[in-house]
């Protein structure tokens, strides 16, 4: 039987899990073997005789081999928006890689409602906006109904970090999307940047 230790996204608080945004989503470990997935702890690591740090090394080592055959595809419906498919069941994991994939200027904007799910917007232009309210509105259902759920909200990462976008949620179902405020700052540059290149075609 062989055995492959995976990073797995996790709530906050559980055990053997580092922080990818925190408060909101850690990244975890599973024993990958013949018959599945096993959540680790630290008991396994003993038994494998393996330290947290050269577990989270393997997890990430494993994840960054596996990345670059995932397949970023359009969503038809959503001009700007992306979904990731893998050949495993840990594609919310890829999240911890993504900006490795893709940094615009914008930073990237990201949902991981369920372990098998995540969904991209690349902040390139203006037009993004429109992507991030379908987003915003249709991760919580995709995280309610998720055999595996991870997070209701969104996040952003701005090429050095990943950010929470706070999703509040009345009882009519309607969603306030509250980015920090560097977000705004962002897209300030980047409504600049679509100027000088109209004013530069013109």
């Amino acid at each position: 039987m062989t055995h492959c230790i995976r990073p797995r996204l996790v709530p906050p608080g559980t055990a053997l899990s580092r922080p990818l945004v925190p408060g909101h989503v850690h990244l975890g470990l599973v024993l990958q073997g013949d018959d599945g997935a096993v959540p680790m702890d630290r008991a396994m690591l003993e038994t494998l005789g393996h330290s947290a740090d050269e577990a989270f090394d393997e997890a990430l080592a494993w994840l960054s081999d596996e990345a670059p055959r995932d397949e970023l595809h359009p969503v038809d419906t959503v001009p700007g928006m992306f979904f990731l498919t893998t050949d495993d069941d840990e594609t919310a994991s890829r999240m911890a890689v993504l900006p490795e994939r893709i940094m615009p200027l914008g930073g990237i904007l990201a949902a991981v409602p369920g372990g098998n799910q995540l969904l991209c917007v690349p902040v390139e232009s203006m037009s993004t906006v429109d992507a991030l309210r379908v987003m915003a509105s249709a991760v919580g259902a995709a995280h309610e109904h998720s055999g595996t759920p991870v997070s209701d909200q969104l996040f952003w990462h701005d090429g050095e970090a990943w950010h929470h976008v706070h999703l509040e949620r009345d009882e009519a179902g309607d969603v306030t999307v509250l980015p920090p405020n560097a977000f705004f700052d962002r897209m300030r540059q980047v409504a600049s940047m679509e100027m000088v290149q109209v004013v530069g075609e013109a």
